[in-house]
């Protein structure tokens, strides 16, 4: 009889039902410390952000209090007229609050009350483009008169002028220091200016008028006494030699006068030393041009037309001389262009039209130089006005009506219709 084996069958396994469970705790046991890191991280960002932020508001607060107390003692001081305490205090105030007007106004009282101009200056130098127009009108004026400092003054005047376009005062007084340095460019740039922005007077148009020859009869005395300041100013080197010849040149012969012709050998002299000493200067070969052009000398205008720079060539006198020069040699067509061109950059150049109208009436007849004649005949006696008036106020107001005429016969319709708008 056969036994028959019976096989017993194993359990199964349960190995893997302990791994899943192993790997579960495991999992979980990873991602706890994990989470507790994120928020106590977390918690201490916002703790430290608390802390932060309480600490500005604490630092802000305390500020104030300062700032309360200075301005509070900075009272005290101008009222008991402490003018050393309210420096002190009003400086110390501008360093917790350096963009407000007040600190900076209060030490620059003080200063002019202690008779420390420069200081008061050196205060309202510093102060924001928030102060008012008129705290900016004592600095120039300080800077211009006071402290001899007109490069400065001007600056002063063009920072106003950006932050207040439409300030007519400020605009006058650029013009006067541009003209005095014999900035022609400048002076007919912010005329321009002046009128499109509403900041023009009646004055402004003087300038517009002027720009290209006006000088002042104390300008050579006045750039003398600032290059005393400052020896070596090519600005001012420049500007007192221009005013010299031109007073000279517009003088009355006096024949009591023993010394003309010393004094002016002495001017061309000075003249030529700048031109070989500054042969970039505008202002410089413009004069020694008009020199020549008096004399009849053609060659040496031609010498000195011999130039490539922008500068010169943008300018309109530039193409005046150039105008003369060609119709010395009888080329009248390019003559002509050459004037042409002069007036698109200057149209109030009455020498330009004088002599443009000249070469018409020489190749087209008198009918054709009419209008051109017309122009530069008024163009020249309001030069003369203007050169006899003690200042730009002292025109009459019928000179004025004749100058606004004259801008609208050179085509400029918008600067006469401004002209005229103070006129009524």
């Amino acid at each position: 009889m056969k036994r028959t084996s019976t096989q017993q069958k194993k359990p199964p396994s349960r190995g893997p039902i302990a791994s899943d469970s192993s790997s579960s705790s495991s999992a979980i046991a990873q991602r706890s410390p994990s989470r507790r890191s994120f928020w106590i991280i977390t918690s201490l960002g916002s703790f430290l952000i608390l802390v932060v932020g309480i600490g500005l508001l604490a630092n802000r607060w305390s500020v104030g209090s300062q700032i309360v107390e200075l301005r509070r003692s900075c009272d005290q001081a101008v009222r008991a007229s402490d003018w050393p305490s309210v420096e002190r205090i009003a400086r110390q105030w501008a360093v917790l609050e350096p963009n407000s007007v007040r600190p900076w106004t209060m030490a620059a009282s003080a200063s002019r009350a202690m008779g420390d101009l420069k200081g008061c200056a050196d205060y309202l130098a510093q102060l924001p483009d928030a102060a008012p127009v008129e705290a900016f009108h004592e600095l120039s004026l300080l800077q211009m008169e006071a402290l001899v400092q007109p490069l400065a003054a001007r600056q002063t005047c063009e920072r106003t002028l950006r932050i207040y376009p439409g300030d007519n005062e400020s605009s006058l007084r650029l013009m006067f220091i541009d003209t005095m340095l014999c900035q022609r460019d400048k002076v007919s740039g912010e005329a321009k200016r002046a009128i499109r922005a509403g900041a023009d007077l009646r004055a402004t148009y003087a300038y517009l008028f002027t720009a290209n020859w006006i000088t002042f009869s104390n300008g050579a005395k006045l750039n003398r006494f600032w290059l005393e300041k400052d020896p070596q100013n090519e600005v001012f080197q420049i500007a007192a030699v221009a005013h010299e010849i031109h007073d000279r040149d517009s003088s009355t012969p006096n024949a009591e006068t023993t010394n003309a012709d010393a004094s002016s050998f002495n001017q061309h002299t000075q003249l030529y030393e700048l031109l070989e000493r500054y042969p970039h200067s505008i202002e410089l070969r413009m004069i020694a041009l008009s020199k020549h052009l008096q004399a009849g000398q053609v060659a040496e205008v031609g010498e000195l037309l011999d130039v490539q720079s922008e500068d010169f060539l943008s300018d309109g006198r530039y193409w005046r001389f150039r105008g003369w020069y060609l119709a010395a040699q009888e080329q009248w067509p390019e003559a002509t262009a050459a004037y042409q061109r002069a007036l698109e950059i200057y149209p109030f150049d009455f020498s330009s039209q004088n002599e443009l109208a000249g070469i018409l009436r020489r190749i087209q007849g008198i009918e054709a130089s009419q209008d051109m004649q017309a122009k530069a005949n008024l163009g020249i006696e309001l030069q003369l006005t203007f050169l006899g008036a003690a200042n730009f106020e002292a025109v009459s107001q019928a000179d004025y009506q004749r100058l606004a005429d004259y801008l609208e016969l050179c085509g400029e319709t918008d600067f006469s219709n401004g002209l005229r708008k103070h006129l009524r």
